[in-house]
């Protein structure tokens, strides 16, 4: 394979991805403000006011793991210009490429998923795809762009992290060639989900790069709840297949991380998209520590608080941080569940039902039989069939149980 391939192929996705990353222009944070309403008005001004004198200021480093490479992974961050001589050396695109995105402060959950992964670094949490590489000789491309999504108080600023108007000087350095390209997929947990989503736009639209799939694991709800006003929300269009996976999603605005909507061909909701096994139990751990009397003079004071914080403070004190990422568990449990040959994840169709306490109704499932295969939620779900051109629904019953030390615990119930 010509080297120039190589390069291309390196270079368009990491260009994507830096290109999604950087500060939104005008355009987008006037469509935050007019539509989407997300935060409180003054916030938002001050926003737009950072992002006057704040345009591209954060670095967002790419890490790529190989199976067999002696440094043991190869690291390039945005401010570098792209040398092939350099940077990525070992990537082949030949090899089945994974490209992993964090969300909202992502990084500072990476305890908890670096046990689940006996691995660093930070985002070990999506670092499952290392181990796939193992078996498998893939890329692995972690993305880590915390810099620009690492302040509580201003998730603003991050959605607008999502969007550049300026294209990435990559760009400029790359032509168009041909070259077998082996199968690129990019998955993304929270507001990453909508990141890799817009990113395999971008390549689509100005690359003709068409990615193969699209995972988002529980997308973020907040700012993304409008769909005519979130021109970068996950969509079915960003990839040759798009799956979601839902664990903790909210059905009013703000009551939760996750977005409640379908997105994607195949939207799978882990018993029905809220309380995660093992999620209240680690809030009890919580809540029985040194922090308890804090935690429960806070309790009684936010449910009087109507504002886009204090609902969204009520679900992470409920727990919902750890359902949130129970998504991001699950799938990396299904791979090595595949790895096992094992199928603890089959979805059955649903009609996305609830009752009035806002429980799945599931009396009119769809049961799995030989006329009615039912697919798989996880790693493996690229290999059925679904019905085209609209989304398809499903319920996963999951058992899988989230077990964190104290300490996990606290950083689970801190925004």
């Amino acid at each position: 394979m010509k080297k120039s391939h190589v390069i291309l192929r390196t270079a368009l996705v990491i260009a994507a991805l830096a290109v999604t990353l950087r500060i939104a222009g005008g355009v987008f944070l006037h469509l935050i403000r007019r539509n989407l309403a997300c935060w409180p008005q003054q916030t938002l001004t001050q926003l737009q006011q950072q992002l006057e004198h704040q345009h591209d200021e954060f670095q967002i480093d790419f890490h790529l793991y190989r199976r067999g490479n002696p440094i043991g992974h190869e690291l390039l961050n945005s401010s570098e210009a792209f040398d092939a001589t350099r940077h990525f050396r070992s990537f082949d695109p030949s090899k089945r490429t994974f490209l992993l995105s964090h969300g909202f402060r992502g990084p500072i959950y990476g305890n908890p998923m670096q046990k689940l992964t006996e691995k660093p670094p930070p985002m070990a949490h999506l670092l499952y795809c290392e181990y796939d590489s193992r078996q498998q000789d893939a890329n692995v491309i972690l993305v880590d762009w915390q810099r620009g999504c690492e302040n509580t108080f201003q998730y603003e600023r991050a959605v607008a992290n999502t969007q550049h108007r300026q294209a990435n000087p990559l760009r400029s350095r790359v032509g168009v060639g041909g070259g077998q390209w082996g199968y690129v997929h990019f998955i993304g947990h929270s507001l990453g989900a909508h990141v890799v989503s817009h990113a395999a736009k971008l390549l689509k639209i100005n690359d003709q790069v068409l990615v193969d799939r699209v995972t988002g694991l529980d997308p973020a709800e907040p700012c993304f709840e409008i769909d005519e006003a979130s021109p970068l929300r996950l969509s079915r269009d960003s990839a040759r297949f798009v799956d979601v996976l839902h664990s903790a999603v909210a059905h009013r605005k703000h009551d939760a991380f996750g977005l409640l909507d379908p997105l994607g061909d195949a939207d799978f909701y882990i018993n029905g998209g809220t309380h995660q096994p093992g999620c209240q139990v680690a809030l009890v751990n919580l809540m029985s520590s040194v922090a308890r009397p804090v935690l429960s003079i806070f309790k009684s004071v936010v449910p009087s608080c109507a504002s886009d914080y204090c609902k969204l403070t009520r679900f992470v004190m409920s727990g919902g941080v750890c359902d949130h990422f129970y998504a991001v568990y699950v799938f990396i449990d299904s791979v090595d569940d595949e790895m096992k040959n094992k199928h603890s994840y089959l979805a059955q169709p649903w009609n996305l039902t609830f009752d009035t306490k806002e429980q799945p109704v599931l009396s009119q499932l769809t049961s799995c039989s030989a006329n009615q295969q039912c697919p798989e939620m996880g790693i493996n779900a690229e290999k059925y069939q679904y019905s085209n051109n609209r989304h398809n629904v499903y319920y996963v019953k999951s058992d899988y149980t989230v077990h964190l030390s104290m300490k996990d615990s606290l950083m689970f119930s801190m925004f």
